[in-house]
C-alpha cells in the first residue's frame, strides 16, 4: 500500500515546521546523523561549532506526532 503511505505523509506535512536550531536540539540532530549515515559523520562537537556560529545556519525540520516533536531532517547553509 504505497499510496496509503504517501497519503499519510502528506497529510502530515502540515505540521512541518521549519526552524533554526538550538543547543536543545543537538541530541536529536545526532541520533538523526548516526540513523542516516553509517560513515563519514558529523560529531558532536561539528554540530556544536554549527549552532555556535552565527554566521552558520543549522536549520531542522520537524513535526508533531502524538504530541510529541520529531526530528525529521538538518540542513545547514
Amino acid at each position: 500500500m504505497p499510496h496509503a503511505y504517501i497519503l499519510k505523509a502528506a497529510l502530515h506535512m502540515s505540521d512541518l515546521q521549519l526552524r533554526q536550531a538550538t543547543n536543545e536540539d543537538l541530541s536529536a540532530i545526532l541520533q538523526l546523523e548516526h540513523l542516516c549515515f553509517t560513515e563519514d559523520r558529523l560529531s558532536r562537537r561539528s554540530f556544536r561549532r554549527f549552532l555556535d556560529m552565527p554566521r552558520d545556519r543549522l536549520i531542522v525540520a520537524e513535526t508533531k506526532h502524538e504530541g510529541e516533536s520529531e526530528l525529521l531532517a538538518t540542513a545547514w547553509y
